[in-house]
């Protein structure tokens, strides 16, 4: 019966250590699932708060369409050392903008990654005027360069447009070494009459899943709290209260706009397939006394999910990058990512580095559940004949013989769910894997980083198809689990009869699974995994022939 019963436990423990292992990426992110076609159109009223007026917005208050082929006007292309940004006059919104430091693909040769444009658009924003049909978009005039090349001094192009005894003028402010763009309405009131406008913020994107999260999603922060959409049933359900930042967001890249306002609004959202989420919310209505000028400014930002760019802006846009439950201990593995490569300038030795880091934390404990178990091995050898004696005595009365193990197991002083402690050391480290897993999976540095024949750490790797099918071949994943195996076979098992059978059992089992999981991991990962083995089994090796 107690043979059973570890047996048992053997079995419960290795599923729930796979379970918090892989099952923690596929639990906790935000939801992957199927997305649900949600349709929401109706308008509700905005809440208001500073210079906004309580009365609700009419009709004609609510944000315009977004036209499903604008008309174009001219093209400014503005030239940073990061970006080229080409700004078209019609709306005076960013229709491309191109990383200039970050590529489409990892192969020599391959084109500049456009960020803007095609599935992703920038955040546009627009204004209602009082008893004004503003057109959409608003033919910006623009009297300046059509290249401006921004260096050493912030540039700015400045779009004007005048219609019905108002002035419009649109500043966007472009800086040397960062993403960040600056945003101005200047509305000057030549009409006899106090007026009123309101502005609006209006984006689109198109949503993708990966087998590990989603690629591309809707991310918005309110009052701090920040909300995912992913094209379910959350898209149509307003989010009320001020809007720290907004945008679309994918693995390694976020636009988005930070309004810098304060005054509470309400955040809609719409989709029609579930792939495609549009997104809007307004600032209104503001007075413009006869004659006076006012400004609203915004910034946005469209460029990499670089921690320290993301700070500097404020508001809490550092979380866009999702580092898990475990943050803190992701954003120290990344910080020792970036120092480690430092030295070495490569971040597949640098991944090796934490590695050893990491195992030369857990040392101690490691050292110590290892040769406990080997002491442990060493007892129940010493016991197996006097186990396999009292197991043939009564093997007509399986209670009578539980019994006597249990006698047998207390007078040499040994517990049997003791050798479950021999387990806890990976347990301990399933925190430090998870934060791990989150920060080589979201660190930007990773992305078409090579290590020897591995062309781009943060993707699984790809050498060829096996022959005959599409089934990938992958080296990596194979030393990982040959290297577990190979640990696996070291380590000592402290248990005896089927205990010690189903232990083994489970122990040769594990490699094998976790390499068919892991096949499709980004090769960092695998990496980290594969070199943490290695060290185990050198680890195993001399508790053996010290012990």
């Amino acid at each position: 019966m107690q043979d059973e019963k570890l047996t048992s436990n053997y079995i419960i423990f290795a599923v729930l250590a796979l379970g918090i292992i892989f099952g923690y990426s596929k639990l906790f992110p935000q939801p992957t699932g199927n997305p649900k076609p949600v349709v929401t159109e109706k308008t509700d009223a905005l809440n208001t708060g500073g210079e906004m007026q309580a009365a609700p917005m009419d009709a004609q208050w609510e944000p315009p369409t977004l036209p499903a082929a604008a008309r174009s006007g001219k093209t400014v292309e503005v030239q940073t050392s990061l970006y080229t940004a080409y700004v078209d006059t019609a709306g005076g919104t960013i229709k491309k903008l191109v990383l200039k430091n970050y590529s489409e693909s990892p192969e020599d040769g391959s084109e500049s990654l456009t960020l803007v444009g095609g599935k992703w658009s920038s955040p546009e924003t627009v204004l209602s005027l009082e008893n004004t049909n503003l057109p959409n978009p608003v033919p910006f005039e623009y009297k300046g360069e059509t290249t401006v090349k921004v260096e050493g001094l912030a540039r700015e192009i400045a779009l004007s447009y005048e219609q019905n005894g108002f002035r419009i003028v649109k500043k966007l402010s472009f800086t040397p070494d960062t993403y960040m763009i600056g945003g101005k309405y200047e509305i000057e009131n030549r009409s006899a009459k106090t007026a009123e406008y309101a502005l609006h913020f209006l984006q689109r994107g198109k949503i993708e899943e990966a087998d590990y999260g989603p690629t591309n999603a809707l991310v918005v922060s309110v009052n701090g709290e920040k909300k995912q959409f992913n094209g379910g049933d959350d898209v149509g359900k307003p989010l009320t209260g001020g809007v720290d930042w907004l945008g679309f967001s994918k693995k390694y890249f976020i636009i988005a706009a930070l309004p810098e306002s304060g005054e509470t609004t309400q955040v809609k959202t719409s989709t029609k397939d579930g792939r495609e989420i549009k997104t809007r919310f307004s600032y209104g209505r503001f007075s413009i006394p006869s004659g006076a000028v006012s400004e609203r400014k915004w910034k946005t930002y469209m460029g990499p999910k670089q921690e320290n760019m993301l700070s500097a802006a404020g508001y809490g846009f550092e979380n866009a990058i999702d580092y898990g439950w475990f943050g803190t201990l992701s954003k120290l593995a990344v910080r020792v990512l970036k120092y480690s490569n430092g030295f070495f300038d490569n971040y597949g030795v640098s991944i090796i580095v934490i590695t050893v880091v990491f195992r030369l934390l857990f040392l101690p404990l490691s050292i110590k559940g290892m040769r406990s178990m080997k002491k442990m091995q060493k007892k129940m050898e010493t016991l197996k004949p006097k186990l396999d004696a009292l197991k043939e005595k009564f093997k007509d009365d399986k209670k009578r013989q539980n019994e006597e193990m249990m006698k047998l197991y207390s007078n040499h002083g040994i517990n049997p769910l003791s050798s479950l402690g021999g387990c806890l050391p990976m347990l301990a480290q399933v925190p430090v894997f998870i934060a791990l897993y989150y920060g080589l999976l979201y660190s930007i540095e990773l992305r078409h980083s090579s290590f020897l024949w591995i062309s781009d750490l943060s993707a699984a790797e790809m050498l060829f198809d096996v022959p005959g099918t599409s089934v990938p071949f992958r080296i990596l994943p194979l030393a990982m689990g040959v290297s577990w195996w190979f640990s696996t076979k070291l380590t000592p098992i402290a248990a005896a009869g089927d205990t010690a059978a189903m232990q083994a059992k489970i122990m040769q089992f594990m490699p094998l699974v976790f390499t068919f999981v892991m096949w499709d991991f980004p090769s960092g990962l695998v990496l980290y995994w594969t070199a943490s083995n290695v060290l185990s089994v050198a680890q195993q090796l001399y508790i053996n022939r010290s012990t």
